[in-house]
């Protein structure tokens, strides 16, 4: 099956802004997307010049979110679906407080549900899809019943890898990108091949064209990866889990399977990287699971959300394998107690010796990133977070006519598109 499907991407005069001096002398324009993950729901409000003709709105772009993602993830509501509009009535407010109210009939309203929602059956999908679908058309946003959906893991590695290009300024031809979720892991970058896992990009006017491969692996995120780790850890007849992958004399409690357990942390980074290495079930020759992928060469890479997350904690905007490796060592050195004094507040540490451990093994031993290679992982490029959401907005406004996401649109005929703008053909090939 071929799926085709055409993103219209402002190129040549897409820039970010420094100040908000820019934003003041033309009519701004806004895009609501909501990022329903699998821990949580964040909503990004992007701005931009309204456009005045059928172009893709992405000039002078800049970006508000929420500081902190409304928890649990969407995925949980499966069997309280009454619950669901008093758990985005936060975000959808927020929203209303980024947006002045005379653009609220402009401003389109969006929400991509990845791994949590992937992981349901397609009943309890269609039914929380249909419910948020309720939601949003009560609201005072422009809607459409088709922006809100399940993102396939292809798309979701897809538009992640396209967003940084975009973000980079395009400049990066050769740029991977490395994503950890709470529920999968996905890695994309351009390969001259076909197949199940490749992406067809077709970039005009430059007439140019390559493959992107983008892959998923569901299970495979930060905190299904912990759960099943633990699981494999359990001692029958026993209550307690012993776990590696916690600093000594940490005490804590979690549920498996609807059954409660409690953890006590004996921290030994090398039993916790057994561990993972055998989750992961790699070899020399393969991936994830044991899965073929193209060999990383000499990829400008970048890692986003969960890889950022680890990063920015060890204080590595960017590193390497013996960097990243020697902060990660000692980190997991520090007991319980001393890891507290040293990271007062922080809600997530109890959780930091697992992940750091994780973000490690799935970069060198999953991906089989070179040790020599260096990971970039910025908390924003050019001011803007890097998420596969600017994309994913993007591709859904190039399909909106302009008079109605944008009050001075003066409708110009569709060949001025092509005399200004790239336009990306994105093939799916299965």
């Amino acid at each position: 099956m071929l799926l085709v499907a055409t993103l219209i991407s402002a190129v040549y005069s897409f820039r970010f802004l420094a100040t908000d001096d820019n934003l003041q002398s033309t009519p701004q324009c806004y895009g609501a997307i909501f990022d329903a993950g699998s821990s949580g729901t964040r909503v990004y409000v992007y701005q931009w010049s309204c456009r005045e003709g059928w172009t893709l709105p992405m000039i002078d772009l800049s970006e508000t979110s929420n500081d902190k993602k409304q928890e649990p993830g969407l995925a949980t509501f499966a069997n309280n679906l009454d619950k669901i509009q008093a758990y985005l009535e936060p975000l959808i407010n927020f929203t209303y407080n980024v947006v002045p109210e005379n653009m609220y009939q402009f401003t389109p309203i969006m929400l991509g549900a990845t791994a949590g929602l992937r992981q349901l059956t397609q009943v309890q999908q269609n039914q929380i899809i249909q419910t948020v679908q309720q939601v949003f058309n009560s609201t005072k946003f422009y809607y459409s019943p088709d922006w809100v959906r399940v993102l396939t893991g292809q798309e979701e590695g897809m538009y992640m890898w396209m967003s940084v290009f975009y973000l980079l300024n395009q400049q990066v031809k050769s740029l991977l990108t490395l994503d950890l979720g709470g529920a999968s892991t996905q890695n994309a970058f351009p390969y001259n091949n076909t197949g199940p896992d490749f992406v067809l990009l077709n970039v005009r006017p430059n007439v140019s064209n390559f493959s992107l491969y983008s892959v998923s692996y569901l299970g495979y995120g930060n905190d299904q990866a912990r759960q099943s780790i633990l699981k494999s850890s359990i001692q029958q007849g026993d209550d307690t889990i012993y776990s590696p992958c916690f600093q000594k004399d940490y005490s804590g409690n979690v549920t498996i399977e609807e059954k409660f357990y409690k953890i006590q942390g004996v921290g030994n980074l090398a039993t916790c990287q057994q561990l993972i290495s055998s989750f992961l079930n790699t070899t020399v020759t393969t991936s994830i699971n044991q899965s073929y992928e193209p060999p990383v060469t000499n990829q400008t890479i970048y890692g986003t959300n969960g890889i950022v997350t680890m990063a920015k904690f060890f204080n590595l905007p960017t590193f390497n394998k013996q960097g990243y490796l020697a902060q990660l060592q000692s980190f997991t050195n520090l007991n319980w107690q001393q890891a507290v004094e040293a990271y007062p507040n922080n809600p997530y540490l109890s959780n930091l010796y697992f992940m750091g451990t994780y973000v490690y093994m799935l970069i060198y031993d999953g991906y089989n990133i070179p040790s020599t290679s260096i990971v970039q992982a910025p908390s924003s490029i050019n001011g803007i977070s890097p998420s596969w959401t600017l994309a994913a907005c993007s591709y859904q406004l190039a399909q909106i006519n302009c008079t109605d996401d944008s009050p001075v649109c003066q409708f110009n005929a569709y060949s001025s598109i092509i005399a200004m703008f790239w336009v990306f053909a994105l093939g799916f090939i299965n």
